[in-house]
């Protein structure tokens, strides 16, 4: 390596350790109220568990979801001062479909107790689970974020306004991007709205992406482009493509219910759920273009 090359790479190192070690006092900060386990705690040890639910999905006009993904996993974080048996109980595990264990993971209690129990490190990171929940549950399931996509074309213009709305929770990293007509004639002018966000239009690729960092509530981006006069219209609007994390949110249903460790004294548990999507689609809508009137007259005599 030269100087340079171990100057970045100390500096990525530290700014790793430093996000974990944050990480790490936020967990402490909250996890009496967050707490799945009763008795005596430990301040000193903290058990980190989170559930992401890999969920892209795929939404028609009327906002339906026509076909969707899930796909599950359970990790743990352990800090603890000793090392020690730790049994985990999953509500709704009876949704559980395809369910694959870590070799850690007591495969005959999970079987005869329906109980995830492992042998964790004093620190260490282990993905105890990952799983598929029953088809019959995947046509209930809301999505967790609304996208609205509305196009127009009319006037020779093209105008479009997309609102993005969450009911619970919160979202990060969300990322949508979409085309637009190859008919434009100029770059689009354009303005956002509601929850902070930051929209870019690429001149080459004419793709629009707008990216919303915390979306507390609600985002709306609208504007409007000319067209060429010589083009035919649209007759469909664009597919929109949507990437996100939804914090604080379980859609399919399971959820880890109680965590013990097999001693008197219980790590401080903290869960965090995570809904996360890389390759959903939502179909826009298009509205009505306005037809000229037309004029019926009498012929002269």
């Amino acid at each position: 390596w030269n100087v340079m090359e171990r100057i970045i790479w100390d500096q990525k190192r530290w700014e790793k350790e430093e996000h974990k070690r944050k990480q790490i006092e936020a967990f402490h900060d909250d996890a009496a109220a967050n707490s799945l386990n009763g008795g005596k705690m430990d301040p000193k040890e903290l058990v980190l568990l989170e559930m992401v639910e890999d969920f892209d999905m795929d939404v028609d006009q009327s906002g339906e979801i026509t076909s969707c993904e899930l796909e599950c996993h359970i990790t743990a974080e352990t800090h603890l001062l000793k090392q020690r048996q730790m049994s985990l109980w999953l509500e709704k595990l009876f949704l559980l479909e395809e369910c694959k264990l870590h070799p850690r993971v007591d495969q005959q209690a999970f079987r005869a107790e329906q109980v995830i129990r492992f042998m964790p490190d004093t620190e260490h990171v282990i993905e105890l689970c990952n799983f598929k929940v029953l088809r019959s549950v995947m046509s209930s399931i809301v999505p967790p974020l609304n996208l609205s996509p509305r196009f127009i074309f009319e006037d020779g213009m093209c105008k479009f306004d997309l609102k993005i709305t969450i009911a619970e929770g919160h979202a990060e990293k969300v990322d949508i991007t979409f085309p637009m007509p190859d008919s434009i004639v100029a770059a689009p002018g354009f303005q956002t709205s509601g929850d902070q966000s930051n929209a870019v239009f690429g001149r080459t690729t004419k793709l629009f992406r707008w990216q919303i960092t915390r979306l507390e509530k609600s985002a709306t981006l609208s504007g409007q482009v000319p067209l060429h006069p010589m083009a035919p219209l649209p007759t469909v609007g664009p597919l929109i493509k949507l990437k996100f994390e939804v914090i604080g949110l379980n859609v399919c249903g399971v959820t880890v219910q109680a965590v013990e460790t097999a001693s008197e004294s219980q790590p401080r548990i903290v869960l965090r759920h995570v809904v996360r999507s890389v390759d959903s689609t939502v179909q826009s809508t298009i509205g009505q273009v306005r037809q000229a009137p037309v004029v019926q007259g009498g012929g002269t005599n």
